[in-house]
């Protein structure tokens, strides 16, 4: 689907810069607010976009705010999840039918649908055009670019985690947390997904999931830390799981339909300052990235409400300064910490083999604990929700109780 719009002149009150999730969640709940939105994104006239985008509970009920419940209930749910240990062990579970599960919908097509209805909102949109500077003044902002872009009250850079406008500006603490790398490839199995944990990439999860229409997408995350020292290659990673373990090794041999797309991974609120003079952080900038299942796309439609309302509110009252809107970073805090912290530390767990192929076998065996874990990794289930009392109390038992043998 084009991107519409075309040149976007004058004065605005917001310029957005991002056309993603995070981008076009703030410009719709801005333009719903009764502002001026020019969203001005990079790609040449098309909002583009590989792979598949899993719909987790918080990114279904940001696209309900967003009138487009039904949109993602037309498309087929997952029908069963595969878990897989560091040492090849595997637990299989079969999600019932009819209960609301985990969505994925090809990202191209999200993108395209989110823009659509940032514009139908009153978002005036502008495409090809890279943003390579920002410069706050007393009375707006200015964006540097090829072509005019309009001068803003308020700039709000929903770029990614690379997030090269907000390092130009100070406003980055240090670089990604992690890398992923993924690809399509033809596959015909539909409603399939794996998680694998790989000896070579602990504790980072790899995966595969059926998109439908004869498409898989396939991806590893790693450190990188370590691909900058040199100690993995995602691209000979990613090789190495299509061909051996992703769906069983069935990818050998398959066509690979995209080159491989590399992305960055931006865990922690503490990694920005996500508010500067005239200049709000929105998305994958933000540091919102859940920490232990990498799931983007709720966070970052979720941070673009947020950032919304303290851009409007900044707005009304002419209080646009860095110490004005300083209030946003709790306002995340408050939003997301308290599904971070627990994440992390489970994080850290999933670096030992030990744990994880524990994990793995108690799934195999207990249903229950099956289903939460693959509702955890698909986003359908809190990391805080997981880990109460009572669960807590379950989970040391039969941690601290032998593992019995199988009855034949």
């Amino acid at each position: 689907m084009a991107l519409p719009g075309g040149s976007v002149t004058g004065i605005v009150d917001v310029v957005v810069v991002g056309a993603g999730p995070g981008g076009a969640s703030a410009a719709f709940h801005l333009a719903r607010g009764g502002v001026s939105v020019a969203l001005v994104d990079a790609q040449p006239n098309t909002v583009d976009g590989s792979g598949c985008c899993a719909i987790s509970a918080l990114a279904r009920d940001c696209l309900t705010g967003m009138g487009l419940a039904q949109w993602v209930d037309n498309h087929p749910p997952t029908s069963e999840v595969s878990l897989w240990g560091p040492r090849g062990s595997r637990a299989r579970l079969r999600l019932p039918a009819g209960r609301r599960t985990a969505v994925f919908i090809p990202r191209g097509e999200l993108n395209a649908k989110l823009v659509a209805t940032a514009a139908e909102a009153g978002v005036s949109l502008q495409a090809d055009t890279l943003v390579q500077g920002v410069t706050s003044e007393v009375d707006g902002v200015r964006l540097r670019a090829a072509l005019e872009l309009p001068k803003a009250r308020l700039a709000i850079l929903a770029e990614g985690a690379a997030a090269p406008l907000a390092a130009s500006l100070g406003m980055v603490r240090r670089g990604p947390d992690f890398l992923s790398l993924h690809a399509e490839y033809a596959y015909d199995a539909a409603g399939a997904t794996e998680f694998h944990y790989l000896p070579k990439a602990l504790a980072c999860v790899a995966w595969a999931f059926s998109c439908g229409s004869g498409i898989a997408n396939v991806g590893v995350s790693t450190s990188a830390r370590d691909v900058r020292e040199g100690k993995t290659d995602p691209e000979a990673l990613l090789d190495e799981f299509a061909a051996t373990r992703a769906f069983g090794g069935a990818l050998s041999g398959k066509r690979r339909l995209s080159a491989p797309v590399l992305s960055s991974i931006r865990c922690g609120l503490e990694s920005v300052i996500p508010y500067g003079e005239r200049v709000l952080l929105a998305g994958a900038a933000a540091g919102v990235t859940h920490p232990l299942t990498f799931e983007s796309l709720g966070t970052a439609l979720e941070s673009g409400r947020i950032v919304a309302q303290h851009a409007l509110y900044g707005l009304e009252k002419r209080r646009l300064s860095a110490i004005d809107l300083s209030a946003y970073l709790p306002a995340l805090q408050r939003r997301f910490a308290m599904e971070h912290r627990p994440a992390r530390v489970l994080r850290a767990m999933l670096y030992s083999e030990r744990v994880l192929e524990r994990i793995v076998g108690r799934a195999q065996r207990d249903p229950g604990f099956a289903f939460l874990i693959a509702n955890l990794f698909l986003g359908s289930q809190s990391t805080l929700g997981a880990l109460t009392p009572a669960n807590l109390a379950r989970y040391l038992v039969w941690w601290r109780t032998p593992r019995k043998r199988a009855r034949r």
